[in-house]
């Protein structure tokens, strides 16, 4: 199948080279692999697609289908097709059009397998290195698919969830736009007195305030070390947040203090998208995030 693709050319912030080549189509065709053929994905390309870039994987975020939250996915993909990227947009087995998986292995493992049988797809279409890319769960398959495949060359971590239910409690309780925005957000306070509310993260909350930072403290240090891992074997990573996320906020500005040698080097790259949420719903933080991901791509 062929499609056009159209985005607007600017960011909010003044003019800007177009994203896309109006006038070119990029082709889309399913695939269907796995050790069980139960895996369906899109692979899309161009006539411009070429051996010598990486092909994007676009991985799950969530329970989300493969098109993406707000259909991210298939926006970036057709700008990248554009720009000579070919990708694959698939289903982990149990999500979308993917029949699930029978075996008794963790999601975290059979997200990591699978994503490496999609690179495959990819390799057949000439791509000999890959950038997996990944929304919220899907930037923790990315970052595991990263280290265990030499192949891949970059990853693009998109509001990544490292943070566990008390580091997150810790983090969000000690930012004071947080409860600003809890506090004086008039439906927030009609669902609590109308028995609506998220009592058991409001109590969550609440309770991060007592809280050490030990918890937090560990998720850098993990993160910082996966970082150094690929740094080493001179793979690239972008970390890309959002600014009413507070977890996102801790994480680039610990990450930009502990792992300065690496950003020096262009191994890690950090960028937080302003009037974004967690899905990027607003089309402005949508071409933000574009503009962010292809200029990372392109700079290598």
């Amino acid at each position: 199948m062929e499609t056009t693709v159209s985005h607007p050319e600017t960011d909010g912030g003044g003019k800007r080279a177009p994203l896309i080549d109006p006038k070119l189509f990029v082709r889309e065709d399913v695939v269907r692999f796995g050790n069980a053929a139960n895996l369906v994905g899109i692979i899309c390309h161009s006539k411009k697609s070429g051996a010598n870039r990486p092909g994007i994987l676009f991985l799950n975020a969530g329970l989300i289908h493969r098109c993406g939250p707000n259909r991210l996915y298939v926006k970036l993909a057709r700008l990248l097709a554009t720009r000579g990227y070919s990708s694959l947009r698939f289903d982990l087995s149990g999500r979308g059009d993917s029949s699930s998986d029978m075996s008794d292995r963790s999601f975290n493992e059979r997200a990591l397998d699978e994503t490496l049988e999609a690179t495959e797809q990819l390799a057949a279409f000439g791509c000999s290195t890959f950038v997996p890319l990944g929304i919220c769960s899907g930037a923790i398959t990315a970052l595991d698919a990263a280290q265990a495949d030499p192949r891949i060359c970059g990853a693009v971590l998109i509001n990544p969830l490292f943070f566990d239910d008390n580091s997150t409690a810790f983090v969000d309780s000690r930012d004071t736009k947080y409860w600003a925005r809890v506090l004086t957000n008039p439906k927030r306070w009609r669902d609590f007195f109308s028995g609506k509310a998220e009592y058991d993260m409001i109590l969550n909350r609440l309770k991060g305030l007592f809280e050490t930072e030990e918890g937090s403290a560990t998720v850098i240090d993990k993160v910082v070390a996966d970082l150094d891992k690929l740094a080493d074997h001179r793979a690239r990573t972008l970390i890309v947040g959002n600014e009413l996320d507070p977890r996102q906020l801790y994480l680039v500005s610990h990450l930009e203090e502990r792992c300065r040698d690496t950003i020096a080097s262009k191994h890690l790259t950090t960028a937080i998208i302003p009037g974004a949420d967690h899905i990027f719903t607003p089309l402005r933080s949508q071409e933000r995030l574009f503009h962010t991901v292809i200029d990372w791509l392109t700079a290598a």
